[in-house]
C-alpha cells in the first residue's frame, strides 16, 4: 500500500511539475528581438508546418505547448496566411493571437476611380478600391486579388447582361473606362453610354477626346493636338474600340456601360459646369458648339478643349 501511495505521490508530483512547466511556456514571454523576425504562413500549409516555423525563428519556445494551447482553445484551424513580423517579448497566447486574427504586414494601396494605367502603373489595375497585400506578395497573388474584386462586383444579373451585350470583360471595361474619362457629372455616364452605343451600331468612330490623349507611354498632348496624332487608342482615326481600357473604372461607369440609356445621340460637347449638350446631328451638333463659344465669349471665359476637338 505504501509502494502505491509512493508511486501516486510520485506521478501527482511529475503532472505538477509538467503543468508549472506547460505554464510557463505558455505565459512567459521570450526575448524581444532587433530587427523583427519575419515567419511566413503559406495558405493551405498544415498547422505543423506552421509551427515548426515559428519554432525555428524564435518566436515560440515549444511547438508542443503551442500545438496543445492552439488544439484545446480550437485556434490551429483558425490561422491566418501571410508575412508576420515579431518583435519578441510576447507570450505564447499573444502570438497565436496574431496568428488568428492576421495581424501580418500588409502595404495599402488605394486606387482612386478615373486613374489611367500610367498613373497608377505603381499602385496596380483593375478595380478602384483600397487593398492590403503583403510587401512579398508575387504579382500573380496581386492580380488574382484584383481580379477577384472586380468580378465580386458582378452581380449575376450584370454578368448576364455582358451576355446580352455580347461583351467580355476586356471590351466591357474599356468602354467604361471611356466613360470615366468622359464623363464629370455622375447622372450623364448612361447618356455618354448610349452615344458610344449608338456610333459604334452605325459604324462610326468614338471621337472620344481622352482616348485620343492616350497612347502606351501614358497621357500626353492636350485634346486639341492628340486627336490628330496616329494611335492605336485613338478613336478619332478608325471605328469600334480602342485594344485596352484608358483608365480605371468604377463601378457607376461599368454599370453605365451595362446599362445605357436609350437615346438616338451621336455627339455631345462639353460646357464649362463639366455638364454635356447632346444632339442626334452633325448639324445639331455644330449648333450647340457655336452657341457654347457665344456664351463662353460673353462671360470672357476660355473655350474648353472639347469645343476646339469635337466638330467633326
Amino acid at each position: 500500500m505504501k509502494r502505491v501511495t509512493a508511486a501516486l505521490g510520485v506521478i501527482a508530483l511529475a503532472v505538477f511539475g509538467a503543468a508549472l512547466i506547460l505554464r510557463w511556456l505558455i505565459v512567459t514571454p521570450t526575448e524581444s528581438f532587433t530587427p523583427p523576425r519575419i515567419v511566413s504562413i503559406r495558405k493551405g500549409e498544415s498547422f505543423a508546418t506552421a509551427t515548426r516555423r515559428l519554432a525555428a525563428a524564435g518566436v515560440i519556445r515549444s511547438t508542443t505547448a503551442f500545438t496543445l494551447y492552439a488544439r484545446l482553445t480550437r485556434a490551429a484551424n483558425r490561422l491566418k496566411p501571410g508575412d508576420y513580423a515579431f518583435g519578441g517579448g510576447e507570450n505564447l497566447v499573444q502570438v497565436l493571437r496574431h496568428l488568428v486574427n492576421g495581424d501580418f504586414m500588409a502595404v495599402t494601396i488605394s486606387i482612386p476611380e478615373g486613374m489611367t494605367l500610367h498613373q497608377i502603373a505603381d499602385r496596380l489595375f483593375l478595380f478602384p478600391a483600397t487593398y492590403r497585400f503583403s510587401p512579398f506578395a508575387k504579382p500573380d497573388d496581386i492580380l488574382l486579388a484584383m481580379l477577384s474584386r472586380f468580378y465580386a462586383n458582378l452581380t449575376p444579373a450584370m454578368e448576364q447582361r455582358m451576355s446580352d451585350l455580347r461583351l467580355d470583360p476586356r471590351a466591357l471595361v474599356t468602354i467604361a473606362s471611356i466613360i470615366e474619362k468622359e464623363a464629370k457629372v455622375p447622372s450623364e455616364r448612361p447618356l455618354i453610354a448610349s452615344v458610344f452605343y449608338n456610333r459604334l451600331t452605325l459604324g462610326m468612330p468614338l471621337q472620344s477626346d481622352p482616348t485620343a490623349q492616350y497612347n502606351l507611354t501614358g497621357e500626353s498632348e492636350r485634346a486639341f493636338a492628340a486627336v490628330h496624332a496616329a494611335s492605336a487608342f485613338n478613336t478619332y482615326s478608325f471605328a469600334g474600340l480602342p485594344p485596352g481600357p484608358i483608365a480605371n473604372p468604377g463601378l457607376s461607369s461599368i454599370r453605365a456601360a451595362l446599362y445605357p440609356a436609350r437615346t438616338d445621340y451621336l455627339y455631345f460637347v462639353a460646357r464649362n459646369d463639366g455638364t454635356h449638350v447632346f444632339s442626334h446631328s452633325f448639324e445639331e451638333h455644330q449648333r450647340a458648339i457655336e452657341e457654347l463659344r457665344r456664351l463662353a465669349a460673353a462671360s470672357h471665359n476660355p473655350v474648353p478643349a472639347p469645343l476646339q476637338s469635337k466638330i467633326r
